[in-house]
């Protein structure tokens, strides 16, 4: 009788044992998984359960869109792009550098082409973006929008903007290609997804005159930079902050700073939020609403975003041409 009652209770810690490696196990990856909340005033529980999402103006596309997609599958795609392949690109790619990401393109070409992606740069360049949304926590859904301006038929398709935004204040900006062709030849694209951020028409503006995956990296190193750079030069004066510049040079170049004054500017701009323990760096946006230029750079304004309502605004320069150095500069 205490033989059985020894082994009865050698099975039940086992199995204990085996239930808690389950329960960590799925821990463990539900943490590793990137997800996306959804904003119930603007997502209902039906939307979900039938996986539909409804981007305003979808209806001054299919006034015009002549080809076989149906607008219920248009607006299934788009849930799967919110829902399902942002966050996939987020867990896979989004600590992959650009040669790393180019080399993962060529290896699982099929696998992103299922996302209507079918170019390394879009797909690196649309990972910097989901990636910049995801900067501080799981990013929450709030709607989609079609720029009605955008919409246009040619080369086969019709194409438009559309922009996935956030309660964040974040957006993932996209260009989409709905085919107008019933062939079903291999080759052909019923539907392309295209990165169409703010640094890629900063690009177009610039003639292609600079490197945007060295843009992105300056930004980011910017973002990850800035608070201990407030913290070294708090208290200083204005000629201990061009010191300051002078003992860390290479160090700034790196975020784009190459002068002493625009260091000055720079860090006179750090030091216009309030840096508590409750709020941090939740991404960033660029402003190509009034964009200036000289014989060399093409000047916009840079926003560090923090917390809710605070920002951080810089002056990034890009070059016109790909020869002038630096190409980026950041004051």
């Amino acid at each position: 009788m205490k033989k059985k009652t020894f082994i009865s209770l050698v099975i039940i810690l086992i199995v204990i044992m085996i239930i808690q490696i389950i329960v960590f196990n799925i821990k463990e990856k539900k943490q590793n998984e990137s997800t996306i909340d959804y904003n119930e005033n603007s997502v209902t529980n039906n939307d979900i359960n039938t996986s539909k999402i409804y981007p305003i103006n979808t209806y001054k596309v299919f006034d015009i869109y002549n080809g076989p997609i149906q607008i219920s599958d248009f607006e299934g795609i788009i849930y799967k792009m919110i829902f399902e392949n942002i966050p996939n690109i987020n867990t896979k790619y989004a600590n992959m550098t650009q040669q790393a990401l180019n080399q993962e393109y060529s290896q699982s070409t099929s696998d992103i082409n299922q996302m209507y992606i079918y170019s390394a740069d879009n797909l690196y360049l649309i990972t910097q973006q989901i990636k910049n949304v995801y900067k501080n926590s799981t990013p929450v859904f709030d709607y989609a929008e079609i720029d009605d301006k955008s919409i246009k038929n040619e080369n086969g398709y019709c194409n438009f903007n559309i922009n996935i935004c956030f309660v964040n204040n974040q957006t993932i900006n996209l260009k989409m290609y709905l085919s107008n062709t019933n062939s079903k030849a291999s080759t052909e694209k019923s539907v392309i997804v295209e990165d169409n951020s703010s640094i890629q028409k900063l690009y177009e503006t610039a003639n292609e005159g600079f490197n945007k995956a060295n843009a992105i990296g300056i930004i980011e190193n910017i973002i990850n930079n800035m608070q201990q750079l407030k913290n070294d030069t708090t208290g200083y004066s204005i000629n201990k902050e061009m010191q300051y510049y002078d003992l860390n040079k290479d160090d700034l170049n790196k975020l784009g700073i190459y002068s002493q004054d625009d260091f000055v500017e720079f860090i006179g701009e750090t030091k216009g939020i309030s840096w508590n323990d409750n709020d941090s760096i939740t991404g960033y946006s660029i402003d190509l609403s009034q964009i200036s230029e000289d014989e060399n750079y093409y000047t916009v304004d840079l926003y560090i975003n923090y917390g809710n309502i605070e920002r951080v605004q810089l002056k990034m320069s890009v070059s016109k041409r790909i020869n002038i150095e630096p190409q980026i500069k950041i004051k």
